[in-house]
C-alpha cells in the first residue's frame, strides 16, 4: 500500500510536526475544527491524495494529531481507522516521553515541540505505518473527484450518530470532512482506569472530610448557645423573685397604714403562696438543670464520636496517599527498567552482525511453556519474516486469529509469533492477550 506517515500538533505555545514539510498548512487546519467531541478524524482530499488525520483534544488549545496519506484509494471503514490511531495514542502516553498521564488520569503534554522527541516518533511512525498496512480488506479504490461541489465546503458528522455509508461518500466528495467521536471512559483495570479512580477516591475523601468538619463546629456552637440560654434563665427567675419581693413590701406597708387589722392575716397568706411558689420554681428550676446536663452529655458523646471518625478518615486518607506515591514511584520505577532493557536490547544487537542474525534465525529454536503464550490479533496485521517495518511479509493475519507469542522474543516493538506451522513477527500493538 502506498502511503506515508506524519505526527502534527500544538503541544506548547506553538505547531509543529514530524516530517517537517509543505503539508503543515493541511494539518493545522485539521486540528482547528470547534467540536465538543475532544477525539475526531478529518478528511481531506486533494487530488489522487487522501489525507485521513486523528485529532486528539488537549488542555487549553493544545492538541496532538496522526496523519495517514494514501494515494488511489480510500479507507470504508473508520471504525477499525479509530482504533489504530486510539492505539498510538495510548502507546505516547505510557511511553511519557511526548504525552504522560496526569495524576486524574487525563492526558496531558510533556513537552512543547515534537522536534525534541524525535527517535520515540520516528518509532511510533514506523509502527502506525505497518498498522496501516493490515487495512488492506477496508480500502477501495479512489473514484474521480466530483466537480460540482466547491473546494470551500466540507462536511460534519459523528461516528456514533450517522450512517457510515454517508461519511464515506462525503470523505471522497469534499474537500474536508470531519468525523467526530468521544473517547468515552477507559477500563477499570487499565492504567488510566486506575488513576481516574484514585482520584476519584481521594475527592470524595475531601469532601467527607469537610463535612465531618462542619458538623463538628455546629455542634460546639449549640453547647455554647445552650449554656448561655441557662445563664439568663437563671437571672431572670432571680430577678423575678426580687421584684415579686419589692412589691409584696409595698403591699404589706400599705395595708399597716389603712387596715392594720388584716396586715397580719394578708401577710400569712402572702407568706404562704410565696413558700408554695418557691417550691414549684425550685422543682421546675431542678427539672430544667437535669434534662440540660442530659443533653449536654449527649451533645459531647456525639462530638467524641465524631472526632474518632473523623481521625479513621484521616488515617484511611493517608494509607491512600502513601499506597498512591508508592504506585507512582512502582510505575516510574518499572519505566526506568524499561528504558535500560531496551537501551541495552539495542546495544547487543548492534554488535551482532546481520549475517549472524540470519544463521541463528534458521536455526531451530527450543522454548518452554512459561515463555509462550496464547492472544488474538486485533485487527488485520502483516506478518514479517524480520522484527522490523521495512521487512517482507509472509502473510496478512486476520482479525480475531488465534496466535501463539514468544516472550523472550521481543524487540523493536515486535514480538515473534507462530500462526499454525508460519513462524514471524508481529507489531507489539495488534497483539491482544486479554
Amino acid at each position: 500500500m502506498n502511503s506515508d506517515v506524519y505526527i502534527f500538533g500544538k503541544l506548547g505555545s506553538y505547531y509543529s510536526q514530524c516530517p517537517d514539510d509543505f503539508t503543515s498548512e493541511i494539518f493545522m487546519k485539521m486540528g482547528k475544527w470547534e467540536t465538543s467531541a475532544d477525539t475526531y478524524i478529518s478528511v481531506h482530499r486533494k487530488g489522487e491524495l487522501m489525507y485521513y488525520g486523528y485529532v486528539r483534544k488537549l488542555k487549553a488549545d493544545r492538541y496532538i494529531g496522526f496523519c495517514s496519506v494514501l494515494n488511489g484509494m480510500m479507507v470504508t471503514d473508520f471504525n477499525v481507522l479509530f482504533e489504530i490511531f486510539d492505539s498510538m495514542l495510548d502507546h505516547l502516553a505510557v511511553g511519557g516521553e511526548i504525552l504522560k498521564y496526569s495524576d486524574s488520569g487525563e492526558i496531558v503534554t510533556n513537552t512543547q515541540s515534537l522536534v525534541f522527541g524525535k527517535p520515540v516518533l520516528n518509532q511510533v511512525r514506523a509502527l502506525l505505518k505497518d498498522g496501516l498496512s493490515g487495512l488492506f480488506d477496508n480500502l477501495k479504490g479512489l473514484p474521480p473527484e466530483s466537480y460540482g461541489i466547491s473546494v470551500s465546503e466540507s462536511k460534519q458528522f459523528d461516528l456514533h450518530v450517522d450512517n457510515i455509508s454517508q461519511i464515506v461518500s462525503a470523505s471522497w466528495n469534499y474537500c474536508y470532512t470531519f468525523i467526530a467521536k468521544d473517547s468515552g471512559t477507559p477500563a477499570p483495570d487499565s492504567y488510566q482506569g486506575v488513576l481516574c479512580r484514585l482520584h476519584k477516591e481521594k475527592k470524595e475523601l475531601e469532601a467527607n472530610n469537610s463535612d465531618l468538619s462542619g458538623q463538628v463546629l455546629k455542634l460546639k456552637k449549640e453547647k455554647k448557645q445552650q449554656g448561655m440560654v441557662m445563664l439568663l434563665g437563671t437571672a431572670a427567675v432571680i430577678c423575678f423573685f426580687i421584684l415579686l419581693g419589692v412589691k409584696q413590701s409595698l403591699n404589706e406597708v400599705q395595708s399597716d397604714l389603712n387596715r392594720s387589722r388584716f396586715a397580719l392575716e394578708d401577710t400569712q397568706i402572702a407568706l404562704t403562696d410565696t413558700k408554695a411558689n418557691l417550691d414549684k420554681t425550685k422543682k421546675q428550676s431542678e427539672e430544667m438543670q437535669s434534662s440540660f446536663f442530659e443533653k449536654m452529655s449527649e451533645k459531647d458523646r456525639q462530638i467524641i464520636s465524631l472526632q474518632q471518625q473523623n481521625e479513621q478518615l484521616t488515617s484511611d486518607l493517608e494509607i491512600l496517599k502513601k499506597e498512591n506515591n508508592c504506585l507512582s514511584n512502582n510505575l516510574q520505577y518499572a519505566k526506568r527498567e524499561l528504558q535500560r532493557a531496551e537501551s541495552d536490547i539495542k546495544n547487543l544487537r548492534n554488535e551482532i552482525s546481520r549475517d549472524t542474525w540470519k544463521q541463528s534465525y534458521s536455526q531451530s529454536t527450543t522454548y518452554t511453556s512459561g515463555s509462550i503464550s496464547k492472544a488474538t490479533v486485533i485487527i488485520n496485521a502483516p506478518l514479517r519474516t524480520e522484527c522490523r517495518h521495512t521487512a517482507p511479509t509472509n502473510m496478512n493475519i486476520p482479525k480475531g486469529a488465534s496466535i501463539d507469542v514468544f516472550h523472550n522474543e521481543y524487540r523493536n516493538g515486535y514480538y515473534k509469533i507462530r500462526y499454525g506451522k508460519t513462524i514471524g513477527y508481529m507489531a507489539k500493538v495488534f497483539i491482544s492477550f486479554q
